[in-house]
This record gives structure tokens, sequence and C-alpha cells, in this order.
């Protein structure tokens, strides 16, 4: 099932271009990240025409890269090369156009017959680039939010309406910016396609393996090691790149096999990863582009956002790295030896000036300069430092390099927003927003927990099409208002949905950055999903706590923080010792289902919660030490797996 799934969300093959073809589609990459580069350094001076230009080059893009159909082809078929044309031209003409589309007022003055093909043709060549490049279970999605202004009048209880004509859509979306050129692209047009060259340029550098040899320096020696590494370096990368899946096979082309080698099943090695990586997109300071993104749309400060993510992002690290190191305890696994840790001194000395680019964007940020001029002089940061260094820096062949690998990792994610864009659109022009908050509202009974549930599962389900930002826009405008009208503040709301967008590409049936780390692991991706959901059960439970106790976000009195920070760490340690079944020994049944309660009770607010849990841990740890023996199957001894060789664990 699982297989079959992956097959229909993959999006086109990519083709193997030849010769002139390959370059030819490296130098319109590059240019790409230039022209952003140079947009981010200078400002924005007219929304429309950079939005327009943004999109039409990485339309081009898109029609190059990737096939019209799923075979390989040799060049570029003429399928492709008109439609890379057609893509050019429409970019031509909204800046040929662009004074009279700002001065026309949208939805009174009529279009001509040349505006309205262009919005037509604009529409369905932004479905198929997408399809091509994110998945045809998307476009599919778009095309359905598109037929509900046409098919209005002719639709049920409340989700009837008067109906829009095929002008008017177009109208809408392809000469507002309330479409297609709305604040999904912006989004992509600012923070994405910057921060991921950042990232870029930081891989390019050789930032990446400083931050793997410090993992290793630091974790390396614990038990289980290897799998510490990975925790730890799939973090550090994970919230500079943004994206799971990217993050996975950067990182875990490294930690999984390491794993592996020291005796990690296949499974759960690429459930380690998979959860690592996802982790670093809601970890502070940088959070990928979503944390810009949602001081944005909630109103918030970008520094408040890192606060109260901090430690929420804290726990879910603290819960991956106890269960890893309990497996390695109860199966008698040990970590890296001598040998293949790098010294201390040496790590830092070769490492440490890139510390200097993160710490630009940060006091860029703090003094409140745009996320955009952030980047762009934390970049000029990474080309300087890499000249200061000892060993290669980065000269011109690299910077062109970094920038064509930033734009064709941002594609994809940008395509999706354009879609995004499309059904935010129809949002707005038909009312669907308001009218799915209060669909939530009566399904729930205004109850919050239901609602909560509810919007879980919007989050899980467009994030397992959608990248997490535009997973994220498209469920703040859905349902976060429903949380706000029950009395949520805005932080917490839209943080909560920032979770759960992210952590939608670990949950099956279409868990991805699983199924990523599955095909580096060599496992069965089911497994290794599954394993992802019972390693980040934290982060599946934290969400709803916050909500209910906000001090969890370092919010409120000085006593409910420390009370809150208190009870919510003896939590995961217990949830942690409860699922791996380990602490200063392995652990009966009966002890790991009692440490679970405890676990979930003490996470949860309220001081009766809290001393219920204290009692059950008391009683599940101190019971069977006073000789106290309840009928449950005895734990497996902890010598019954060799230390170097892979076992098969139970999940």
């Amino acid at each position: 099932m699982a297989g079959l799934i992956a097959h229909l969300l993959k999006p086109g093959s990519r083709r193997l271009l030849q010769g002139r073809q390959v370059r030819w589609a490296m130098v319109l990459a590059a240019f790409i990240g230039l022209y952003h580069l140079y947009v981010a350094g200078t400002g924005i001076q007219v929304v429309l025409r950079h939005r327009a230009i943004h999109l039409s080059l990485f339309l081009v893009l898109a029609f190059w890269m990737y096939a019209w159909r799923q075979r390989e082809e040799r060049g570029v078929p003429w399928v492709d090369r008109i439609l890379a044309g057609l893509s050019a031209a429409i970019g031509l003409y909204y800046l040929a156009s662009l004074r009279r589309l700002e001065a026309r007022w949208a939805g009174v003055d009529p279009l001509s017959g040349t505006d309205f093909a262009v919005g037509l043709i604009l529409l369905l060549l932004v479905l198929e680039a997408a399809r091509r490049t994110v998945g045809l279970p998307l476009s599919l999605l778009a095309v359905l939010f598109l037929s509900y202004p046409l098919l209005g009048p002719y639709l049920p209880g409340p989700l009837l309406h008067g109906g829009f004509s095929l002008e008017q859509v177009l109208d809408h979306l392809a000469f507002t910016t309330d479409g297609i050129f709305g604040l999904a692209l912006g989004v992509s047009s600012t923070y994405i396609i910057v921060f991921v060259l950042f990232g870029a340029f930081l891989e390019k550098s050789g930032a990446g393996d400083t931050f793997f040899d410090l993992a290793k320096r630091c974790m390396g020696r614990q038990p289980g090691g290897p799998a510490q590494v990975a925790v730890l370096s799939s973090g550090l990368f994970g919230m500079i790149s943004g994206s799971p899946v990217s993050n996975v096979v950067t990182t875990g082309a490294f930690t999984i096999p390491l794993m592996k080698r020291l005796g990690y099943p296949g499974h759960f090695a690429g459930a380690v990863e998979a959860v690592a990586a996802t982790g670093g997109v809601v970890t502070p300071p940088v959070m990928g582009a979503v944390a810009f993104l949602m001081a944005e749309m909630a109103a918030t400060p970008y520094l408040e956002i890192c606060k109260a993510a901090a430690y929420p992002a804290f726990l879910y690290y603290l819960s991956l790295s106890l269960m890893v190191r309990f497996r390695a305890l109860r199966t008698g696994l040990v970590g890296l030896q001598p040998d293949e840790i790098p010294e201390l001194r040496q790590t830092l000395l070769r490492g440490m000036h890139w510390l200097v680019p993160l710490a630009t964007l940060l006091a860029l940020l703090a003094k409140g300069y745009s996320a955009m001029l952030a980047a762009f002089w934390s970049i000029v940061a990474i080309v300087a430092v890499s000249w200061l260094r000892k060993g290669p820096s980065l000269g011109p062949k690299q910077v062109l390099d970094a920038c064509s690998a930033g734009s064709r990792g941002a594609l994809a994610a940008v395509m999706a927003c354009a879609l995004a864009g499309i059904m935010l659109g129809v949002l707005n022009l038909t009312g669907l927003g308001g009218k799915f908050s209060a669909l939530v509202l009566q399904l729930s009974g205004g109850q919050l927990f239901p609602t909560l549930l509810l919007t879980m599962l919007v989050c899980l389900i467009l994030g397992m099409a959608l990248p997490i930002s535009s997973s994220y826009i498209l469920t703040a405008v859905l349902a976060v208002p429903a949380l706000v009208g029950l009395g949520v503040d805005p932080l917490p709301a839209h943080l909560f949905v920032v979770y759960f967008s992210a952590i939608s590409v670990l949950t099956p049936p279409v868990a991805l950055a699983a199924y990523a780390a599955a095909g580096l692991a060599d496992a069965d991706s089911n497994k290794v999903a599954w394993s992802a959901v019972r390693l980040g059960l934290v982060a599946y439970v934290i969400p709803f706590m916050w909500i209910y106790a906000p001090a969890l976000l370092l919010r409120g009195s000085l006593q409910d923080i420390l009370l809150s920070l208190a009870s919510s760490l003896v939590g995961v340690w217990a949830l942690s010792s409860g699922m791996e079944g380990w602490w200063r020994g392995p652990l009966t049944m009966w002890s790991r289902t009692t440490l679970l309660v405890a676990g979930f009770l003490l996470i949860f607010p309220g001081a009766r919660t809290d001393v219920a849990g204290a009692a059950l841990i008391a009683l599940a740890l101190l019971l069977p030490r006073v000789g106290i023996r309840l009928p449950f199957r005895k734990p497996r001894s902890p010598n019954a797996a060799a230390p170097a060789t892979p076992m098969k664990e139970e999940d």
C-alpha cells in the first residue's frame, strides 16, 4: 500500500539532459539564484513585477528540467521547448503590461481578450509544472479547488454559492496579488528561495562536514553513538535547510550506514534519521523559512517565535536522544571507536568560522533587518569567511554552482507555492475559508480538544502533498481562525499548525521523509515510517499541551514556567523509558505501561496530573525493587543480543 501511494505521489521523472542541455539548465538555474540574491540585497521595488519574474523563471526551469511524461529523453523535446517559451513570454507580458495591470480595478474593469488568454495559459502552465515537479495529487487538488467557484450554484448545503464566471476566476487568480501572485508565491520569492540559497552556500562551503564532525565529537562515544550523531548533526543541518527530505538525503548518506554498521536495524536507523531531520524545521534560531512566514501571518516578532519554539524543540530532541540511548543500552550497542572521533581542538579550529554567517543572520534579524536582507549578508559572510580560512575558497565557479544548486533545490517548493496561491485565491474569492472554520467549529461542537484534533488532521493531510510552508499557509487560513475563536492565543495556535505541518512527513501513509530514509537504509518503508512515529511521539503530544499550558512556550509567570519545565522534562523521560523498556536495566511490561501513562500525565499541565504522574513513576520503579512481582511478562535479558550484530527489533 505504501509503495502504491509513494508511486502516485512521485513527481515527473527528471530527464537526463545531454551536453549543451545540461549547461543551459545549469546556466538558467545559476541566473535565477543570482537574480534573487540581487533582489535580496537591493530590495523589492514592485511586488507584482518581482513575483512575475520569479514565477516565469521557475516555470521555464521546470519545463526544461522535467520530462513531459514518465520517460527519459535526449535533449529537450519540442513540447517542453514550447511550454518553456510560453512561460518566458508570459513573464515578458506581465512586465510590459505592469503599469496597466496595477492601474486597473480587479473585478470591475473587464479583461481584454489577450489578458483572458494569458491568464488561462498561466493557470494551465502552473498546473502542469506542478504535476511534473511535485506530483499529480497536488495538481488534482488545485483543480478541485478551481471547480468550486464555477460549480457553486450546483453544490448542496453550506457549499452553495452564487457562482463565478471563468473570467472572474482568472481575473482574481492571475491579475491580483490575492491569487497565484499572492501570499504563498510571495513567501517562495522572498523567504524560501533566499534561505535555500543560504543552505546551498553553506553546503558548498563545507560547513555541513563541520557540523557532522562536531556531532561525532560531542556524541560519538555515548551508547549508540552513531544514532546520537545523527540526532545532533541532522538537527543542526535541518534548521538551516528547512526541508526534511533533503536533510535526510544529505546527512542520512553518512549517518544511516554508520548506524547499521554498529548494529542498529535498518528500519530503526532510517527512523532515527527521519525524525532528527524533521525536527530541524521547528528548531530555532533559523527554523528554515517557516519562522519568518509565521512572523508575518501571526503578526509576531521573529525573536518572539524563536523564544516560544526553543523549549518544545529541546523536548523533541531530548526524547529522541533518550530513546536512542535506551535502545542502545537495552541491546548492548556501543559508541564509535576512538580513531573515528575527531579531535575537538582541530574540529573547532577547522569549523568555528562557520558560526560567523549564523551570527550575522541572527544579529541582523535582532536589529530589525528584513529576513531577505539578513540572509543576503549572511551569504556574503559565507563567501568572505571561505576566503579567510585555509583550504579551498568559494570562487566565482563555486558561487555559481551554489546559486544553481539552490535554485534547483527550491523548484518544487516554488511550484507548490504557486498551486497554494490558486487554492488561497479560491478561498478568498468564495469565502470558503470562513465556511471551513465554521464547519470545523460545528463538527467539534465548539469544544477546544476536538477542534485541535481536526486541525491536526488537516495539517497531516495537506502536509502529505505540500511543502511545510505551503501546508502551513493553507491550514493557518482554514483552521487557525477557529482556534482563535475558541480563545487560543495566535502564537500557540500558529505554532501548533507549524508542528503538525512539519511532522506530516513522518506520518503514514505518506511519510516522505521516512520513505527517503528507507531508501538509504534499504529497509521496508512502512516499518521505517511507523518506527519514526514511535520515536517522534513527543512531537504528536507536546503541541496539545502548550495550547492548555502556554508556559511550555516560556509564556506566563516564572513559577508556572519553572513548574511546566520540570514536569515536562520528567514526563519526556518517562515516555522515552517506557517506550524503550529500559531504566538501569530492562523493565517489565507493567512498568513500561505505567511509565507511559505517567509520562502523559506529567506532560499534561496541572498540579493533579503532576502528582498522579509522580506517584505512578514511584510505583513503576520502586515496587520491583522491594520484591513485589506483578503477573506480567518478564523482561528480556539485556545480553540477548550481540553488540555488533544487526538485530531484528520489535516495534
